[in-house]
């Protein structure tokens, strides 16, 4: 995993870029290649999938369950993405970096994390 920030902040009319940041930090897959995908749009996994597809990773699904996120292993060398409660109010939440249960990066400059683990994303190797 290569730590990599978000380079958007969520403001009014603007979707913040850290659940792309997350998955740039985890894929390796440059944040320019994914970058254009606006989060703030309904299909925005439908136009990640053939980009993941191509880099080698496939979407394993979503967990909203605590204990589950907490104990999820597989991912992409264990790591997988949690989305919960920004610490800055943004309505849209924030997206970390997980591991073994921990919080392993935050793409956010602040690195405060998140408030509370809302649904985990699995993006897995082929």
């Amino acid at each position: 995993m290569t730590p990599i920030l978000q380079t958007r902040f969520s403001s009014p009319g603007v979707h913040g870029n850290c659940f792309l940041a997350c998955i740039t930090s985890i894929t390796g897959i440059p944040l320019e290649v994914i970058d254009h995908i606006d989060g703030s749009k309904q299909n925005w996994f439908q136009l990640l999938y053939p980009i993941w597809w191509e880099h080698g990773f496939k979407f394993a699904g979503s967990l909203t369950d605590p204990d589950r996120i907490l104990s999820y292993t597989p991912g992409i060398d264990g790591f997988y993405i949690v989305g919960g409660e920004s610490p800055r109010g943004v309505a849209a939440g924030h997206a970390v970096v997980f591991k073994a249960g921990e919080m392993v990066h935050d793409p956010h400059p602040d690195g405060t994390g998140i408030l509370s683990l809302d649904c985990a994303y699995m993006i897995e190797p082929r």
